[in-house]
């Protein structure tokens, strides 16, 4: 088992310490960013990375499988959250920038620490907006939904690749159209009330209003965003 230390963000696996410093360049690179971006980041310390080196020892340390997720972030309630990272990043990652885009994913969930209660698509959707903000890069799905919704809990297992896209376009087209300022205002009061309760309150309109001005605009930007992905 390796180790090692940087910036407050402590690395262990059972992989070679390149690989461990690989991870770390990214924590140390983006920690500060994705802890300014998240609006009521908890202020804690670092974060402990996992890196096992198999799918089985993924699936000891983290409870899930690694077939199902790239990384799983855990809270330990006012401890230091962990995250522990699928090595199937490093043999199934379409290129190196998907682990780094992986890693803030993960880090956003451990700096929001959020109770288990609050709907996935609140927390997965707001992720997804931070890391192609934060990374710069756009991840398309193999196949772009034509059916437009806010996904649902069992819709992000498995293969959830069109849950996480429409929950991240949710965010981004709501940031587009109303701020930044009222979607950290949104994010934060939904992780501890019902999204329904408080969407009007920071959008001015309610949440299925939004919805369906969403799934126009959606349509509107499909045909451009397959030709974008196939260039």
């Amino acid at each position: 088992m390796n180790s090692l230390e940087r910036a407050g963000f402590i690395f262990v696996g059972d992989v070679p310490t390149p690989r461990l410093e690989e991870v770390a360049n990214t924590a140390v690179k983006f920690g500060p960013k994705v802890k300014e971006y998240v609006a009521r980041a908890r202020p804690r310390g670092g974060i402990l990375f996992l890196v096992p080196s198999n799918e089985e020892k993924f699936q000891s340390w983290s409870m899930e499988s690694a077939g199902d997720y790239d990384g799983f972030t855990m809270s330990s309630g006012s401890g230091t959250p962990w995250i522990v990272l699928s090595p199937n990043l490093w043999v199934d990652a379409p290129e190196p920038n998907w682990r780094d885009a992986v890693i803030v994913h993960e880090m956003v969930h451990a700096y929001t620490d959020p109770p288990r209660s609050v709907e996935p698509w609140v927390l997965e959707g707001f992720a997804e907006m931070a890391m192609q903000d934060l990374t710069g890069d756009w991840w398309p799905p193999t196949e772009f939904p034509q059916k437009v919704f806010l996904p649902t809990d069992e819709q992000f297992s498995g293969d959830g690749e069109a849950a996480y896209f429409l929950a991240g376009d949710f965010y981004v087209y709501l940031s587009e159209v109303h701020g930044m300022e009222k979607v950290n205002s949104f994010h934060t009061k939904a992780l501890s009330v019902s999204p329904e309760s408080v969407f009007k309150e920071a959008f001015g309109i309610t949440l299925d209003e939004a919805v369906k001005a969403w799934q126009k605009d959606y349509a509107e930007r499909l045909p451009q965003m397959e030709q974008d992905s196939a260039a």
